[in-house]
């Protein structure tokens, strides 16, 4: 069982102002299409980076067999 301090708490709640101020500008409906772009192009490149890890692919190698 975990105990925070004081000063440990103090920390945190600072944190949490400071994440929710750079966060909301980056949120705001006018962004929605940028940010979707964004979540979609590094889902795509987790997803690649993945099946290179997994399957020991390079480049190369996907537009070899046709896979790019």
């Amino acid at each position: 069982h975990l105990k925070i301090t004081a000063k440990g708490q103090e920390v945190l709640a600072k944190l949490s102002a400071l994440e929710l101020q750079w966060a909301q500008p980056m949120l705001a409906p006018e962004n929605a299409i940028a940010i979707e772009a964004a979540y979609t192009t590094l889902r795509t490149l987790e997803r690649c980076w993945s099946d290179a890890v997994r399957y020991a692919d390079t480049p190369h190698e996907a537009e070899e067999i046709g896979e790019i």
